[in-house]
């Protein structure tokens, strides 16, 4: 009786309601809320057809989240995964991820801001000359919306680099990339 009311005790604290934000199929599900805000956005892959997406939503201070959004575009990239995201106090959200840029035949590194409501066309960070060949990169975005990306690639035609890229103006994507190491 009085290991019940212990665990009884214990587990009240861990009580909490979810939301489902996407069916079977999906997978690498990374999130992050912002502390003074309690706004939180989360990203996933999922798989649909013979291709894998990045999904995200966008949670609200009293917990709901926002409809699933498609991050990814076929067209710009494909067989997307290891999404990153980060969002600051003023609810301004980044997700990055690794996708087959179907034009260039390489992996690279994909980005999309939430910006006013919606999420932005993927766009490239990584260079044309470089392949990104696993999910080592990380990414954060300061309060005033500064956006730091850092990742390890493979530099075309054989070197190996460490990269980073600082994106000063949310909501503009104009980076400029340093090579760290190489």
């Amino acid at each position: 009786m009085k290991i019940a009311n212990m665990l009884a005790t214990v587990a009240l604290p861990f009580v909490f309601s979810f939301s489902v934000l996407s069916a079977s199929n999906s997978m690498n599900v990374n999130q992050a809320t912002d502390a003074s805000t309690d706004v939180g956005v989360a990203a996933w892959e999922s798989y649909v057809g013979s291709d894998i997406e990045i999904h995200a939503s966008i949670s609200s201070a009293g917990g709901s989240w926002s409809s699933t959004a498609t991050l990814t575009d076929p067209m710009v990239c494909i067989n997307a995964r290891s999404p990153r995201v980060a969002i600051n106090n003023a609810g301004e959200c980044v997700a990055v991820w690794v996708a087959f840029d179907p034009g260039l035949s390489i992996d690279r590194l994909f980005s999309s801001m939430y910006y006013l409501g919606s999420w932005t066309t993927p766009v490239p960070c990584s260079s044309a000359t470089e392949y990104i060949y696993s999910n080592d990169f990380n990414l954060e975005i300061s309060d005033s919306g500064e956006i730091n990306l850092s990742w390890s690639s493979i530099m075309l035609p054989s070197y190996l680099a460490v990269r980073a890229l600082n994106n000063a103006t949310f909501g503009t994507w104009s980076p400029s990339i340093t090579t760290l190491e190489q």
